[in-house]
């Protein structure tokens, strides 16, 4: 399956308090606790994960974080691009950059 590239949010954003507590709640893992950056979908469960974490979960302990008696397996897991998108619209609101610009930043 081809994934899109991680998104990328600037470190100082990343790490801001105040950017974590305006950002929706469906856009932070609830393995890491941050703005998911490849939003990974567990088809299983249909909850979205960070693509890391969930895999890392998954090859570990083989169950969906949430629901561990949803067995899983890191064939069902896939991009979530809808909330991939929503995240990228959101990171370039909050610094003011259209969303092309954004995704052209390398840090």
């Amino acid at each position: 399956m081809k994934w899109p590239p991680a998104l990328i949010i600037p470190s100082a954003l990343e790490d801001s308090q105040q950017f974590i507590d305006g950002t929706p709640e469906s856009f932070i893992c609830a393995i890491t606790l941050r703005v998911m950056k490849e939003p990974a979908l567990s088809v299983k469960s249909g909850r979205t994960y960070e693509r890391e974490a969930l895999q890392e979960w998954v090859e570990k302990k083989g169950t969906d974080p949430l629901n561990p008696s949803a067995r899983m397996d890191v064939d069902d897991i896939a991009p979530n691009f809808a909330i991939r998108d929503l995240i990228e619209q959101h990171v370039a609101a909050v610094v003011r950059l259209p969303v092309l610009e954004l995704s052209l930043i390398h840090i």
